[in-house]
């Protein structure tokens, strides 16, 4: 889990992951001090998978940010859990109108954070499947799984080939035909995300939409390569563990 903590008060940051770092000691932990840094973060390649917000901050506060990452397919679907001082109703009204996963007011104790993280991060899909989820589900040896991700990662290599070429020269329908394959291949294997992201991007009516939603997608295809390596690990780990 890659986890993204946005807040001004540089201690109450350190505090807030020093909580859930004693709870889940293999996350991956993010900090940001307002939301044009956190955005920074988002846009980059650190695949967030949850975001916990202040909604009091300078250049850019906790609202304004939520609004941004709902407006942007690659972002919107990341889980928002707002941790603040205010509880103004109308703040409350606003942040549920955004479809956030959660509200804590300061100041918290660690069993009620630590509740409220685990509730809202048990609904999250893995951002891709362990090896063996993914054998047990369709019945596959190791050498299967192998020869499927190896053929993944050359059918995501050319349909995306074809893909710029059809930007390039503004067949729309095209595009959509092989974000499609891809959306399929991914979602077959586990990459839950990258499904979800040529399945959005695969939703764009205009040439100019697409092309500006795929371009980071670069960084995701890439994923796919690099996982295929340490799937090799794993599986090499385990047979070696089981021998």
């Amino acid at each position: 889990m890659r986890l993204l903590v946005i807040d001004d008060d540089i201690l109450l940051r350190e505090l807030l992951v020093s909580i859930l770092r004693l709870e889940w000691k293999d996350w991956s932990f993010f900090l940001a001090a307002d939301g044009i840094e956190a955005m920074q973060v988002l846009e980059s390649d650190r695949h967030i998978d949850f975001c916990i917000l202040d909604v009091q901050m300078p250049r850019c506060n906790g609202i304004t940010l939520a609004h941004r990452m709902k407006n942007s397919v690659l972002l919107k679907t990341i889980p928002i859990l707002m941790v603040t001082s205010v509880a103004e109703r109308e703040v409350i009204k606003e942040a549920a109108s955004l479809g956030v996963s959660g509200y804590i007011l300061k100041p918290y104790n660690a069993n009620q954070l630590i509740e409220t993280v685990r509730r809202i991060t048990d609904k999250i899909l893995p951002r891709v499947e362990d090896p063996h989820v993914v054998m047990k589900r369709l019945q596959l040896s190791p050498e299967g799984y192998m020869e499927k991700l190896d053929l993944l990662c050359r059918d995501m290599g050319v349909n995306y080939r074809e893909l710029k070429q059809c930007l390039l020269n503004g067949r729309i329908r095209e595009a959509q035909h092989y974000l499609s394959h891809m959306e399929t291949g991914c979602s077959m294997l586990g990459f839950n995300h990258l499904a979800y992201l040529m399945r959005e991007v695969g939703k764009c009516k205009t040439l100019e939409d697409i092309i500006q939603e795929y371009g980071i997608l670069d960084t995701y295809i890439n994923e796919i390569k690099n996982y295929r390596d340490e799937a090799v690990e794993k599986l090499a780990q385990n047979t070696a563990s089981t021998a």
